[in-house]
């Protein structure tokens, strides 16, 4: 008998706390809801960060935006340069739905402006893939143009 009633003691505070009971089972749906927005949303968010905009650029950023060179691979740079570093630029089909193919044209303006960004007067060895499903940047279709940053001397 004395078992019976601490095991009826024990119950009644671990459905006082909440942790069992019909306010925890009922609240499950929408914990589980919620928790799905979240995801759904951080993901969406998440494929949007790596978009550069121009219109994040400040002054000096755009002037080198505005007369950026690019310079494909295998071409030679006459001009004495440092190199800044590696650049990727993405278009990208990131919707099955989406009918608009991803576009090099597209690729490369964001190559330029992700070099603008870090204060680059040209892009040179630039190459452009198409990647089918590019799960690296989200994508269902995706052309993809890289590039070694530079700087004029």
């Amino acid at each position: 008998m004395a078992s019976d009633s601490r095991v009826a003691y024990a119950y009644e505070s671990v459905t006082r706390v909440g942790w069992i009971g019909a306010s925890r089972t009922t609240d499950f749906p929408s914990v589980v809801g919620r928790l799905v927005a979240a995801i759904l949303l951080s993901s969406a968010l998440a494929g949007c960060a790596g978009t550069p905009r121009v219109r994040d650029l400040d002054a000096d950023q755009s002037s080198r935006l505005a007369t950026m060179q690019i310079f494909p691979a295998g071409a030679e740079v006459a001009r004495a340069h440092v190199a800044i570093g590696y650049v990727e630029g993405v278009s990208c089909r990131r919707n099955l739905a989406d009918t608009t193919p991803p576009a090099e044209n597209a690729a490369m303006q964001s190559l330029r402006v992700k070099a603008a960004e870090q204060r680059a007067d040209a892009v040179i060895n630039v190459a452009c893939e198409y990647a089918k499903k590019d799960p690296r940047n989200d994508c269902w279709d995706a052309v993809v143009c890289g590039g070694d940053a530079i700087r004029w001397k």
